[in-house]
């Protein structure tokens, strides 16, 4: 499902060995995991945060063996913080700061050695996590912050509908002309520098044997479906997209020199 591949100044590394494909079992493990840490661990601040005015995405980093522990999680905080903690760099932000990291920046070279940590915290050597498929900032923070993956719960799509967020696809489009029509997607969702999953196309393509599992994951899917959607039911206003969407009257720039 997932390859391991180590980055050094941000480039894959030729000698590093992919790791087996994952089974069955460590897949149900897996999403097994991923979920409950939404539902008990992100979805619980997220919802402190949007009552204080920030939004509602989440992310968490989780060791890549099993049991797949969860390193560390954070939400949005683009309200009260600023405009860049997304859920996924908030999370980015407290990975570097935990105190068992290593307290300088030399990701993808033989200093970053951290094998004395609790976890190793070489971040080609975790599973990143976020609710909702990141918009184009978060790809890039991903991409320069050395991670090899990425899973995320809701789709561009299920943002667009079911939260009435349009906005990561119309960056997506307007700012760097990918509109996901054949052959210009709106990401190369498996690259250089990691590829991407979304869970919910995992459950139903990848769990064909336990079925009774495939069942219960899908239940908990609808779950936290429903406990986000009450979320922005309650507090509408996390959902804001003018400030983004708004016409402008006149464009300040190039354009008028």
């Amino acid at each position: 499902m997932m390859s391991e591949h180590k980055h050094e100044t941000h480039k894959s590394d030729p000698d590093k060995t992919a790791r087996d494909p994952f089974t069955e079992d460590e897949i149900i493990l897996l999403m097994r995991k991923l979920l409950t840490t939404i539902e008990k661990d992100i979805y619980p601040l997220t919802a402190v945060q949007v009552a204080k005015g920030d939004r509602v995405f989440g992310a968490s980093i989780h060791n890549m063996k099993e049991p797949y522990d969860t390193i560390c999680y954070d939400t949005n905080r683009s309200g009260t913080i600023d405009p860049l903690y997304h859920g996924e760099t908030s999370c980015i932000h407290t990975f570097y700061k935990m105190d068992k990291h290593i307290k300088e920046f030399k990701l993808g070279n033989n200093l970053s050695n951290l094998k004395n940590s609790e976890y190793d915290l070489d971040p080609t050597q975790c599973i990143f996590l976020a609710t909702h498929e990141p918009c184009s900032l978060c790809l890039s923070a991903i991409s320069w912050c050395g991670f090899s993956n990425f899973l995320y719960l809701f789709t561009y799509e299920d943002s667009a509908t079911s939260f009435e967020m349009p906005i990561d696809i119309k960056m997506l489009e307007d700012v760097f002309g990918n509109d996901n029509s054949k052959g210009n997607p709106y990401y190369h969702k498996k690259n250089s520098f990691w590829e991407s999953h979304n869970i919910k196309w995992i459950i139903e393509n990848k769990i064909v044997k336990d079925l009774k599992c495939k069942a219960d994951l899908q239940d908990h899917v609808r779950k936290i479906e429903k406990m986000y959607d009450a979320l922005v039911q309650d507090h509408p206003g996390c959902d804001e997209e003018k400030h983004y969407l708004a016409p402008k009257k006149e464009l300040i720039g190039p354009s008028k020199l």
